[in-house]
């Protein structure tokens, strides 16, 4: 659980970031599959250290391992996504939930969602800053 001492506001920025990562892992996990995964028991590259190449082996160990290591940090990242969409589904104004929704997991900048939601910049300021206070209790009473 993330420390109580943080606001709504800020926990949700965390969650907005943990989707990121979860993005930025899952890349890595693809480049590792892709460009690493053991064809046989042990894979061989070449890295360029200042003028020469460098012949270093990776076992397939290694590499399960790392895989492993990500999926695993992707699943906690997943857990606190998870939770904050539990707290989020907990308010009663289905507006307050689009708003949280479409700034804090989907990544929407403020106008976009004036656009989807067909509202003035304004009044989903508005509707942001109650279904912060909204949240907070919720979250604060959940901890």
């Amino acid at each position: 659980m993330v420390d109580t001492k943080i606001t709504a506001k800020e926990y949700l920025l965390i969650v907005f970031y943990s989707i990121e990562e979860i993005k930025r892992k899952n890349n890595y996990l693809e480049k590792i599959i892709n460009k690493q995964a053991p064809k046989d028991i042990i894979v061989t590259s070449f890295e360029k250290i200042g003028k020469n190449y460098h012949h270093s082996t990776v076992s397939a160990e290694y590499i399960c391992n790392e895989i492993i290591k990500v999926q695993n940090e992707i699943i906690d990242l997943k857990i606190r996504v998870s939770e904050a969409l539990d707290f989020i589904e907990k308010i009663r104004k289905p507006q307050y939930k689009t708003v949280l929704k479409l700034r804090y997991i989907n990544g929407k900048h403020w106008s976009e969602i004036a656009n989807l939601m067909r509202l003035n910049d304004k009044y989903v300021f508005y509707l942001h800053r109650e279904a912060l206070k909204e949240f907070e209790k919720i979250w604060k009473k959940e901890q």
